[in-house]
């Protein structure tokens, strides 16, 4: 349940940079891409796609993304994301707590995204 609510708030988070830093909102103006971040069992999953500038999710896996990032479990992935640093996601996949799966340039692009929405707030 936690991790349903920190996938939905994520969203949120996502929504409200852009609408407030004018370095992100330019960050993602062009963007084209789609994600899901899920766990293994596939019991929670957010879709996540940018497209001109707009962010939309919607609850479960959606379309097919471009890429995925799969926790091993809906506590592991809390535990990280709660975090909300950049770093957090490398430990994670240093340990085995996530995997990524699909286009890396894609994934690659992600990490600016988060990593630059991060410095927004700091």
């Amino acid at each position: 349940m936690k991790f349903s609510i920190l996938l939905y708030g994520f969203y949120i988070l996502l929504r409200f940079t852009a609408w407030k830093y004018e370095s992100f909102r330019t960050l993602i103006e062009d963007l084209d891409l789609s994600m899901v971040i899920r766990t293994a069992d596939d019991k929670n999953a957010r879709h996540y796609a940018w497209t001109g500038g707009t962010i939309s999710s919607k609850k479960g896996n959606g379309s097919v993304p471009d890429f995925s990032l799969i926790w091993k479990d809906a506590g592991a992935g809390y535990h990280y994301m709660i975090k909300m640093k950049p770093g957090a996601i490398m430990h994670a996949i240093k340990d085995g707590s996530l995997k990524l799966d699909g286009d890396a340039g894609k994934v690659t692009k992600f990490l600016q995204i988060f990593k630059t929405m991060v410095e927004c707030y700091r």
